[in-house]
């Protein structure tokens, strides 16, 4: 019996690091869920919303206004968009 291998990388968690990665030029191992959007990655409140509106693009998951307002950091949008993709 074989296990079958699965790539790590597929999953939603990764999937929405490797986007933020791409999306703000930083490779995906130097995110974690502790990264704070405005303190370690130095975006503004503009910025947040742009990147929001473009994770909701790449996931096709639409987010409310007060889902979004307490975001600070990445693990809150992968909490976000890893429950809305369940």
């Amino acid at each position: 019996m074989t296990l079958a291998r699965i790539n790590p990388l597929t999953r939603p968690e990764d999937e929405l690091l490797n986007n933020l990665g791409f999306q703000l030029g930083i490779p995906p191992h130097k995110l974690s869920p502790y990264t704070r959007l405005l303190e370690d990655l130095l975006l503004d409140q503009q910025d947040q919303q742009l990147l929001i509106a473009s994770l909701e693009r790449q996931f096709n998951l639409f987010l409310t206004e007060e889902q979004t307002e307490h975001v600070d950091c990445v693990g809150d949008l992968q909490r976000l968009f890893t429950r809305q993709a369940a």
